[in-house]
């Protein structure tokens, strides 16, 4: 079974550290397990999921937002400034929904090694 975005609880990378369900990564975590639901079909091998960077970004409704970044979750921003960049990754992550040449063009983009 394969998962992606905010139906995958979690997932583990290789050195064990644990990624809670995120939307900014539910383009590449679906582009991965789409790879990985044919390939096991196919008898081939399946890729690995790092997010790379790992962050995070927490709307706090009313407070803010709050920002981290790396496995320790380093608070990088917070508050206003912390909403503004939730406000920016939500714009960006987000395909418009009847354009589907743009939606295949934001699925190829990730950082671990699946190539679009």
């Amino acid at each position: 079974m394969f998962a992606a975005g905010d139906v995958a609880a979690a997932v583990a990378d290789d050195a064990g550290h644990l990624g809670l369900q995120s939307c900014q990564f539910a383009t590449p975590m679906g582009k991965a397990a789409g790879h990985n639901a044919a390939a096991d079909l196919l008898g081939v091998p399946l890729v690995d999921f790092t997010p790379d960077p790992y962050v995070t970004c927490l709307d706090l409704g009313s407070a803010g937002a709050v920002f981290t970044t790396g496995w320790d979750r380093r608070v990088e921003l917070d508050g206003k400034q912390g909403k503004e960049l939730k406000a920016t990754i939500l714009d960006v992550i987000h395909p418009p929904l009847d354009d589907a040449e743009e939606i295949l063009r934001q699925a190829g983009r990730q950082s671990n090694g699946v190539s679009g």
